[in-house]
């Protein structure tokens, strides 16, 4: 599956780059946010329950925002939507 997302033969790799690209932002906004206050985190909860917690809410953001573009690419991806016959004048 990773080979055919590298090579472009799917139309689902602009939304694993997406995924992928938004759980890194996310993390590393959590990650100085765990800087900025930290005295406070660690008031609240431990170290590894903040990250671990943290990205299961991250995941489940993504998979939100990912559901529609997934369950639209297959009708969008058929052959009536696509102009084989296109050509740049």
């Amino acid at each position: 599956m990773l080979k055919a997302l590298k090579s472009g033969t799917t139309s689902y790799y602009p939304v694993f780059l997406f995924a992928v690209s938004s759980l890194i932002m996310l993390s590393l906004f959590r990650l100085g946010y765990f800087i900025l206050f930290y005295d406070r985190v660690l008031a609240a909860t431990n170290l590894l329950r903040y990250f671990l917690l943290g990205l299961r809410a991250d995941i489940i953001q993504v998979g939100y925002f990912t559901l529609i573009p997934m369950l639209l690419f297959p009708l969008l991806n058929s052959a009536r939507f696509h102009h084989r016959g296109y050509t740049k004048t």
